[in-house]
This record gives structure tokens, sequence and C-alpha cells, in this order.
């Protein structure tokens, strides 16, 4: 903006402010603004200086939001200026009614943004927006009733992953063990421990202290990593970041080393040297960071009931994290519902993780459980009408030394469980506890599997409305009963192994589908045949098999 049209602009807004100005000067002055970002910015400065909110508009929304209505709003009184020049003889009482209107509209518009600008500045320097399996608190998931840190709390845990976002926008992963501190709304201190970052461009410049120094944020996705001995990595993803230290260099100014996507640095300590690495993403847990790790063409795409109610939709070739040995740290939901937004299923101990392995279900993908391993989903409402599809391949039992187990539990009450019985059958699972000798009491659904070797489509009904359990074989009714009420209830759902991690499933699950809906038939065989093609398994013909009997088991 050139000068002359600064001082111009000063002029005019003095008047406006003062009272003093008429119709043909409001004119200009919105023609000074209009679409002029520079202008707008200068227009709010010089005003507030009047309004005594200088340091709050600086803040508030983007003047690009702000151009359109306050050009409006100059116009109309414009126009309303000069009706009212033309209809009276002009006089300073007229025209200074009319400034004075104007003046109130900017007020008015200034006061507005101030508001937007206290809701949109948090007032706090970072909060817990999740927690996963994680040892801070009473609850292991979801965000803490008061999730406010302010500056100087110190986060030590042991186990699970917690997510901060901090008061400039960055988002931090933070996995155990770990110790980290928050600084400031802008800034953390790493102690021990790894983190990830996913830092907007809003937020450039957030930093983590680190021993060893700093690593400050350009713009950009990165991971930090201090061990027991203080040795500090920094690894980049995305953007840029700057690492600054003055260890090992005391009598100099701190030196810094300016690090691209996928360059990593190591501060040793011990060893005492720098090291220049390749970044390794697998060493990092991300939360909102999941990557397609085959790529499969499908036609058709897979046909899911609009009106179903997908609650949980997991695929092995699609939205997974894995660590640098192929296993799973968390597989992400595909699923887009209303309920869904993000029943991710993690599992963050090292030793439980299942295994990606990348062709074995018809050519396709799958995530392999050996029967120990287990993930866990994030919370989600399930129970009162329910419909599960999982495409799988148990394993034999006997190169495991153990028998077969669990596949899904939606870890209700009663607990409706997908499984693979000790005599090699496949069941879904109503399990409740029998008062008062507390014993289990399971509705079994069970059938035979058509042949170990081949993947299987299972799906299992059930609808507390119509009090009726369903389970499926390809496509092929083979057991059904009546069952007992589940209340919907909101937990998170065990898939490989049960909440007490006794009944470990052996074998591999290509995708999993889960509807907060009893699907009808004809939406039921619809998604099996878009499964059945999609992993090429024939179907079968069986006879249905009947059931409604009760197995007690002990506990």
């Amino acid at each position: 903006m050139e000068l002359e049209n600064i001082k111009r602009l000063h002029a005019l807004a003095s008047r406006l402010c003062d009272g003093d100005i008429d119709a043909q000067q409001v004119q200009e002055l919105s023609a000074l603004i209009n679409n002029n970002q520079e202008a707008i910015r200068e227009y709010l400065d010089y005003t507030s200086l009047h309004l005594n909110l200088e340091h709050k508009l600086r803040a508030s929304r983007n003047p690009e939001e702000f151009a359109d209505e306050l050009a409006v709003r100059l116009s109309e009184d414009a126009h309303a200026a000069k009706a009212a020049t033309q209809v009276s003889e002009p006089n300073s009482k007229t025209v200074r009614a009319f400034s004075i209107l104007a003046l109130a509209a900017s007020v008015f518009l200034a006061a507005a943004f101030l508001m937007n600008s206290f809701k949109s500045q948090p007032s706090y320097s970072a909060r817990i927006i999740q927690k996963i399996d994680c040892d801070w608190g009473d609850e292991r998931w979801g965000i803490p009733q008061s999730p406010l840190l302010e500056v100087g709390r110190e986060i030590k845990l042991d186990h699970g992953l917690m997510v901060l976002e901090f008061g400039d926008g960055a988002e931090v992963t933070l996995e155990a063990p770990v110790h980290f501190s928050i600084v400031a709304q802008d800034r953390g201190n790493l102690a021990f421990g790894k983190l990830s970052a996913i830092v907007p461009e809003r937020s450039r410049g957030f930093s983590i202290e680190i021993p060893a120094g700093e690593v400050i944020d350009l713009g950009t996705r990165f991971g930090v990593l201090v061990d027991e001995l203080g040795n500090c990595e920094a690894h980049v993803f995305q953007g840029n970041v700057l690492v600054r230290s003055d260890w090992g260099n005391h009598n100099h100014s701190p030196q810094e080393w300016k690090l691209a996507a996928d360059e990593a640095i190591r501060l040793s300590t011990t060893a005492q040297r720098i090291e220049h690495l390749a970044a390794q993403h697998s060493l990092f847990v991300t939360y909102s960071r999941f990557n397609s790790v085959a790529s499969i063409e499908e036609l058709p795409a897979l046909s899911i009931p609009e009106e179903g109610d997908l609650i949980l939709w997991l695929d092995a070739a699609k939205s997974l994290q894995l660590d640098s040995s192929n296993r799973v740290i968390g597989w992400g939901n595909l699923s887009v519902g209303t309920n869904s937004t993000e029943n991710n299923a993690w599992q963050v101990d090292l030793g439980r993780r299942p295994r990606w392995i990348k062709q074995t279900l018809g050519g396709r993908p799958a995530v392999r459980f050996d029967g120990s391993s287990h993930l866990v989903t994030s919370p989600f409402l399930s129970g009162d009408e329910v419909t599960i599809f999982c495409v799988l391949r148990p394993q034999q039992a006997e190169q495991f030394n153990r028998h077969f187990g669990q596949i899904l539990s939606l870890n209700t009450t009663p607990d409706l469980i997908l499984k693979i019985t000790r005599d090699k059958q496949l069941a879904g699972v109503l399990s409740t506890r029998k008062v008062p000798t507390n014993k289990l009491q399971d509705i079994f659904l069970q059938s035979t599997l058509p042949n170990e070797d081949e993947p299987i489509v299972c799906t299992l009904i059930y609808s507390n409305s119509m009090n009726r359990a369903a389970l499926f074989v390809n496509g092929d009714l083979v057991a059904e009963s009546q069952a007992p009420s589940i209340a919907s209830i909101q937990t998170p759902k065990y898939i490989g192994n049960s909440n007490q991690g006794e009944a470990g499933f052996v074998g591999d699950i290509g995708e999993l589908l889960v509807f907060n809906s009893a699907l009808n038939s004809d939406q039921r065989i619809q998604v099996c045949n878009a499964l059945l093609e999609k992993y090429g398994i024939a179907p079968t013909q069986r006879e249905p098999r009947v059931l409604s009997g009760i197995v007690p088991e002990e506990q």
C-alpha cells in the first residue's frame, strides 16, 4: 500500500472516529479498504488506538475474513449518509449523526471480532485430547474430565499413549515410557522417551527442548527420541526442522543443523559425536497418521449399505501404522459415519503386536495373530443391534501348541464374541456370568470350518429387538438361536484376544466390519458377496444348523 494512501486512510479514519466525516469521505474510506488486506490491517490498527483494542484486534480473524463485511457496512453507511443529504439540507448535525452510525458499526464489528479472538485463542498451554491404553488417571482411554495442563506440569507414563494439543495448535503424541513437561503453549521439554509432533503452518516455531539443546519446527512433522543416557535424536518426516545445540561447543555460539524430510540427526553424549542418519518413521507412533501399506486395485469397490450404521471397518491393505518389524502399532478405522470418527485399533505394547503379512488371503494382506498378540480399539458404543463381518483364516493350532481363541470381543454384558473353539469350530458366543456362582454361561452358535486351509467370510448378527442371533459362513446360515438382551455400552473392543488376555486367536484377519444394526437379508448378502469376490473365496452350500442350547463353562 502506497504511503499517500496510508496517510489518506489515517486521515479518514481519524475523521470517522471524531465524528467529523461526510458521505463522500465515507465512500472514499470504503473504497480504500475494500478487498485490500493491508488497508484493512491499517484501518484496524489505527481505529483500535481510539478504542483501546489494538492488542486484541491484531489476534482477531484474518483480514480477508473481515473485508467483505466491513466493506458492505461502510458502503451501507455511505449510501445512507448520501440519501440523508439529498432529502434534507446538508448540515453538520446530519453528517455527524451518520458518521457516528458509521463509527458505531466499526466499533460493533471490532467488538465482534474481539469476542471471536477470545474464543479462538486458547486459554490453556496444552490439553489432553486422547489417551490410548494409558496409565494416567483412572481411565485408560479417552479424554479425562480435566484435560487442561498448566505450564510446568510433568507427564510421566509407564504404559500407553497420550496425545496433547498445545495452545498454538501443535499436536504431540507421547509414547510410554516417557518423561515430558509443558513449558509454554508453543514449547515442551522431553527429558526421556519418544514423541512425534504434527505442527500446522500457523504453529511454526513450536519447539521441543531436549538435554542436548532444542528441536525447532519450521512447519512440519517430526519425531524426537531421548534415551536413558541422554542421547538425543530428531527425525523429520515432512517439511523442515532446526536442531540447535551448544553441547560439545561450550566456548562458541550454539551449533545449528537444518534437517529436511527423511533426514535425522543423533547427538550422542556417550560417544561424544554427532551423526546424520536417515529418518525412521517406524520408530514413532503418530496419533493422526495412518498409511495404506498395500496398493491393490479393487474393482468393484466394497459395497456398504448406507443405512447400516457402519461403526468399524478395518482392512489390512489400508490405514495402518507398522513398526520396523512389520508389527501393527495401529489399525485405522475406514468408516466415516457420524459415530465412528476415531475408532482405531491399537497395540502400544511392543511384545503384543500382531504382524502384518503382505500377501496371504487370496493374494491380499492380513494381520497375523499368534495367540498372545492382540489389538484394542478406542471405546465406542455397541450392543443391542450388531452385525459383524470378518474375513479370516485360522492356522493349525498344533503349530502353536494351544487351542484357538477369540477373534473379536465387543466387551459388552453379556459379551458378544466371535471365536474359534477348542474343537476347531467357528462360534458366535453370548457370554455372561451366572449369579451367584460367577460361572460363565455361554450361548453357542457354532459350525465346523469348511476348510481350515482356506479363508472364510463369517457373519454374526445379533438383534435385541428380534431376540435372535445368527451365524453365517461364506453367506450360508450355519446356526441361529434366541438370545438374551445385551445393553448398548461404550467400551474398547478386543481383536485377537479376550480382555483378560487368556483366549488368544491364532490366524490371519484380512478385514473386519462392525455395524451398529442388525442388517437385513439383502444388506447381509450385499456385503458378504462383495467380500467373497474381493478375497476370491468360493461360496459353499451347507445345511443350516439351528441351536438354542446354553453351555456353562468354568471360569
